[in-house]
Order: C-alpha cells, then structure tokens, then sequence
C-alpha cells in the first residue's frame, strides 16, 4: 500500500477524507466502549476480543486525521 501524500490533495479531497477517517475512528470507539460495557455487565466472552484486536487501527486512523488537520491548518483553511 502507497503511502499518500497529503500536500498533493485538493483542500476538498482533504475534508472528504477527513470526515471519513473521523466516522471510522468513531465506529471503532463505539465498539470498544461497547465492549468493555459488556464485559463489565455479562462478563469475559471470546467474541469481545475483536474490538481489542482492531483498536490498533482505530489510533491509525487517529492520526491520519491529526495529520489532515496539520496540512489544512498549513493551508491557512479553517474547515
């Protein structure tokens, strides 16, 4: 996979991506919160690990975005 750069994206593919990238760290938060609920409430259960095993991803996706915003903010862009 290429790594891409981001001073090559239009401002508009730029937030695009952003919003992308923030529901999907979203959708891995959820499912972590939820998973520690449920471990909480009804105890250990092998499926609850999955959430765990994919938070990795959810802090890459953190910092793309991170990332995102420095090259906006280097743009002078308040979006």
């Amino acid at each position: 996979m290429a790594k891409e750069n981001l001073s090559d994206l239009t401002t508009e593919e730029l937030v695009k991506k952003k919003k992308n990238a923030n529901f999907v760290t979203g959708m891995f938060l959820g499912a972590l919160i939820v998973a520690i609920f449920l471990i909480i409430v009804d105890g250990f259960s092998y499926l609850l690990f999955i959430p765990f095993a994919f938070s990795p991803m959810m802090f890459i996706t953190y910092n793309i975005v991170k990332n995102i915003n420095k090259e906006l903010k280097s743009r002078n862009s308040n979006l």
